[in-house]
């Protein structure tokens, strides 16, 4: 995968931001529904889905752990958020001896613990805050921006309503909703170091946690590759959450 910490430290991890539009050969318009929804409802009801506007307010810290694996082995994912734009990041591989360990503060600002600690570029906290996906689901409308009109598309996989976005830095992607379920499916991009190099990522396994529906297994494709997370521990407002320092 492509390196983004190379300056600073050898973790490879996928791109879940700084995208631009695909369109896949496989993507093709199919003619509008009865009743043509625009980008607000499309996006209304992908949150509803999640749950009630009551329940994903009331939800102010995450805790997660997935089990994770890629084409050089295992490893685990270990985020922590908050409403405060607060983000703890961690990766530990079966197949190389050091971890990697990140904390970013108010959305802009983060520093790696090292050895040595160094701060976080721009790019690098785009891509600890792409791996917030419980977030990306629950602040689809706050995540990203400059909705296009919605497309009724057909995939390999069925029919997905394609809606073309900026996201946090400004640069364009492509989210996919189901329009049965209405649940965010997929959301594509490029690799900012790779010119051509397309990046999918998928939210499926849907299941209940306390009154929301969140999804349990999120799966990378990337330059023919794939990196799959399976969360085992998905913990909303935990009486115990605490910002760590490090």
């Amino acid at each position: 995968m492509y390196k983004i910490f190379a300056t600073f430290y050898s973790l490879t991890i996928c791109f879940l931001l700084a995208p631009v539009v695909f369109y896949s050969s496989c993507d093709l318009p199919l003619k509008a529904e009865k009743k043509e929804l625009n980008a607000e409802e499309v996006m209304t009801a992908s949150l509803d889905a999640v749950g009630s506007p009551a329940a994903r307010e009331s939800i102010h810290s995450i805790i997660c752990l997935a089990e994770c694996s890629s084409p050089q082995g295992s490893y685990s994912t270990e985020m922590h958020t908050d409403s405060s734009g607060y983000s703890y990041f961690k990766q530990t591989y079966s197949y190389k001896p050091d971890s990697f360990e990140a904390i970013v503060q108010h959305k802009t600002a983060g520093w790696s613990t090292g050895p040595p600690r160094q701060f976080l570029s721009p790019e690098a906290i785009a891509v600890i805050r792409g791996h917030e996906f419980l977030n990306l689901v629950l602040q689809t409308d706050q995540r990203f921006s400059g909705f296009e009109q919605p497309l009724l598309v057909a995939r390999k996989n069925g029919e997905y309503l394609q809606v073309n976005a900026r996201n946090e830095t400004g640069d364009t992607c492509t989210l996919f909703f189901d329009p049965v379920t209405h649940l965010f499916r997929e959301l594509h991009f490029q690799n900012p170091g790779q010119p051509g190099e397309i990046i999918q990522t998928r939210f499926s396994d849907w299941r209940k946690v306390n009154d929301l529906q969140l999804p349990h297994h999120v799966e990378i494709i990337q330059a023919g590759k794939n990196y799959r997370f399976d969360f085992i521990k998905i913990s909303l407002n935990d009486p115990g959450f605490r910002q760590k320092i490090i």
